[in-house]
C-alpha cells in the first residue's frame, strides 16, 4: 500500500505558482492653458511720457493705410485693426457690428483719466495700443509704491555709506561733482555735503563710492 500511495502522489502534477504582479501606471499629466489674467475693473490715468505737459495731445484712435494701428493676434496669427468707438464693447474693428461712433483720444495737461465704465477705451490703451510705454503709460499705483519703497532703500544704503566714508574719500567724492570749489570747504561742510549728496542722487553717490578710481 506503501508503494502504491508514494507512485501515485509522484505521478500527480506538481501545481505552478502564480504571483500575482500588480501594475501600476503612471497617471495622465493634463497640461493647463495658462489662464488669462481677469480684467480689473476699476478706474484708470495714463500720463505722457516725458516732462513735457502739452495743453491737448491726441494719439491715434482708428486705423488707417497712412497710419496703421494694429494688433498682431498670436493665437489666430493675423493682424487685427483697433478702433476706438465709444458705443463699442470691443476696440477690435472685426468685434464691434453695427455703425461706429469714431471717439477721440486726448490728453489734457499730459493726463488722460478714464473711468471704469469706458472698458473699450481702457483696454486699447492698456493692451493693445502700440505707443503704450512709448509716448504714454498707465499709473500703476502697486508699481509706484514698489519704486518708491526701492529709491528709499537705495538712499539709506547710499546715507550709511556717506556716514561710513573717511574725509579723503569723502572729499574724493566731492571733487567729481563740485571740482576745485572742494578745497575751501572744512571737514565739517564735507561731511553735510556729502550727506545731502547721497540723499538728493542716491544711485549715482553709490558707484562714485565703489568706483576705485575715485578715490
Amino acid at each position: 500500500m506503501t508503494t502504491k500511495k508514494t507512485k501515485a502522489a509522484k505521478a500527480a502534477p506538481k501545481a505552478e505558482a502564480f504571483i500575482e504582479q500588480e501594475v501600476i501606471t503612471a497617471p495622465k499629466q493634463v497640461i493647463e492653458k495658462p489662464k488669462k489674467p481677469k480684467w480689473e475693473i476699476r478706474d484708470r490715468a495714463y500720463f505722457l511720457t516725458g516732462d513735457k505737459r502739452p495743453l491737448v495731445f491726441t494719439i491715434l484712435s482708428k486705423h488707417s493705410a497712412k497710419r496703421p494701428l494694429l494688433w498682431f493676434d498670436e493665437e489666430q496669427e493675423i493682424q487685427r485693426e483697433l478702433r476706438y468707438a465709444t458705443n463699442m464693447n470691443s476696440p477690435f474693428v472685426d468685434e464691434q457690428k453695427g455703425e461706429a461712433t469714431l471717439g477721440r483720444i486726448a490728453f489734457r495737461d499730459g493726463q488722460l483719466f478714464v473711468p471704469k465704465q469706458q472698458v473699450a477705451l481702457q483696454k486699447l490703451l492698456s493692451l493693445y495700443h502700440p505707443l503704450k510705454d512709448q509716448l504714454y503709460y498707465e499709473y500703476n499705483p502697486v508699481q509706484e509704491s514698489e519704486n518708491e519703497l526701492d529709491y528709499i532703500e537705495m538712499e539709506i544704503e547710499a546715507l550709511i555709506l556717506a556716514k561710513q566714508l573717511d574725509i579723503d574719500q569723502i572729499e574724493a567724492i566731492l571733487r567729481v561733482e563740485y571740482g576745485s570749489k572742494v578745497d575751501a570747504l572744512s571737514s565739517t561742510e564735507l561731511k553735510r555735503d556729502v550727506l545731502v549728496f547721497a540723499k538728493r542722487n542716491p544711485m549715482l553717490f553709490i558707484e562714485l563710492a565703489q568706483d576705485e578710481n575715485v578715490s
